[in-house]
């Protein structure tokens, strides 16, 4: 991406970005940390009111969907830029979705108790790839229902009771 599209998209030229970031790899830098602080921001919200494991589990999903739908361009960053940032971005941002995950984990098995570990963490990464990448392409088009349908297939594969389990 070139700095004149980066300017278009701020609404400004852009040579005029390098007042704010030295260099494309600082802008790249802080584009991930503001995603990232959104989504924790989101995801404390969601986390802070009471309820069931399960109204917690589904109040999670609700809120990365309308994150993710919301701000489809910093889905994009956080999954497919994070090779760009330097080591020290790249290892924080990389543990910081590690933790993500495992809370998604945690949460499933207080809901699903007894789920495997292994297939928790599938489960969940196969929830979080769906919604990540219909929101990322805009392979939905712009359907207005789009966070509700979302919503409904994720708590429907996170909360599947009846999936098969090999003996």
């Amino acid at each position: 991406m070139s700095t004149d599209d980066i300017g278009e998209a701020a609404g400004a030229t852009g040579p005029s970005i390098y007042k704010h970031f030295p260099t494309k790899t600082d802008l790249l830098v802080a584009a991930v940390m503001r995603g990232g602080e959104q989504r924790r921001a989101d995801t404390a919200q969601a986390l802070s009111r009471p309820g069931t494991p399960r109204v917690t589990l589904e109040r999670l999903l609700r809120s990365y969907v309308e994150f993710a739908v919301g701000q489809s361009h910093l889905i994009g960053l956080l999954i497919g830029e994070l090779d760009q940032l330097p080591e020290k971005e790249r290892k924080a941002a990389r543990q910081t979705q590690r933790d993500y995950l495992g809370l998604w984990v945690r949460l499933l098995d207080d809901v699903r108790p007894g789920l495997d570990p292994a297939e928790a963490r599938i489960t969940v990464l196969a929830v979080l790839t769906v919604i990540d990448n219909v929101a990322r392409t805009g392979a939905s088009g712009d359907r207005p229902d789009l966070t509700e349908r979302l919503t409904e297939i994720g708590a429907a594969v996170l909360l599947a009771e009846g999936a098969a389990n090999p003996a």
